[in-house]
């Protein structure tokens, strides 16, 4: 897929995602309120669904140590960035406090935490911010805030550069 593709595609997929729905205001992601529709979109799609909890390196220090307007920035170049890798089924949304979610539809859970360590590897090569991970497969029987605190909860300490948490 050359450049122009793939920007075209990335094109596409934020306005369909901005068509209708509700948007994080700094990264221009979906945010909080469109987990749910998401999370059943993809489930209708897709019945096996992995999905992976986020956390910027190093963004506390940068609010405390720079400011809001720093970590606003570290945030939305995190956000671009990863949002440039992404398959066309796979979704970025974006929490409170900094944190993201990515629904991984159609993936075992190994298949899921390799695509995580790839996309670590292609925010390296571009000097991206890096992120730690916890990554589980999504139950809808489930309670969503249930699975989102056990995602934040297992989330590995992002001290270790190299952190990906299986649950």
């Amino acid at each position: 897929v050359s450049s122009n593709e793939r920007l075209q595609q990335l094109e596409q997929q934020l306005a369909s995602q901005r068509a209708g729905s509700a948007l994080d205001p700094l990264t221009g992601l979906p945010s909080a309120t469109r987990l749910e529709t998401l999370l059943s979109d993809c489930m209708v799609s897709m019945p096996v669904l992995n999905v992976a909890m986020l956390a910027i390196n190093d963004l506390d220090s940068c609010h405390r140590q720079q400011g809001r307007s720093a970590a606003a920035q570290l945030q939305q170049a995190f956000a671009q960035a990863l949002a440039t890798q992404l398959h066309a089924d796979e979704k970025l949304l974006r929490l409170p406090d900094g944190l993201f979610v990515l629904l991984l539809p159609g993936t075992s859970l190994l298949a899921a935490h390799d695509r995580v360590v790839s996309l670590r590897r292609q925010l390296v090569e571009r000097a991206a911010p890096l992120f730690c991970a916890s990554i589980m497969r999504w139950d809808d029987s489930v309670a969503s805030d249930a699975q989102l605190d056990r995602l934040e909860t297992g989330l590995p300490s992002c001290a270790d550069p190299a952190a990906i948490e299986l649950l």
